[in-house]
């Protein structure tokens, strides 16, 4: 009854962790950039450009997570 998990199970279960957080911080920003509504409501989608380098970055890094879990997570 007690299985333990796999290290494979344990790792993409750390990655799957990290990349569902990685987008908060970058919300964050955009929020604090330009305000609640400005980011929500008319730029959903993101297209208005950061004033700072790790937003640009941390959004590049989430992205690259999203797709390679898509290939790498089955």
């Amino acid at each position: 009854m007690g299985t333990a998990m796999t290290t494979e199970l344990y790792w993409l279960t750390l990655s799957i962790f990290v990349t569902a957080l990685l987008w908060i911080p970058y919300v964050l920003n955009r929020i604090a950039e330009g305000g609640f509504v400005e980011t929500v409501l008319r730029d959903p989608a993101g297209r208005t450009a950061t004033r700072v380098g790790w937003a640009r970055r941390l959004m590049a890094a989430h992205g690259n997570a999203v797709e390679n879990l898509a290939v790498f997570a089955p």
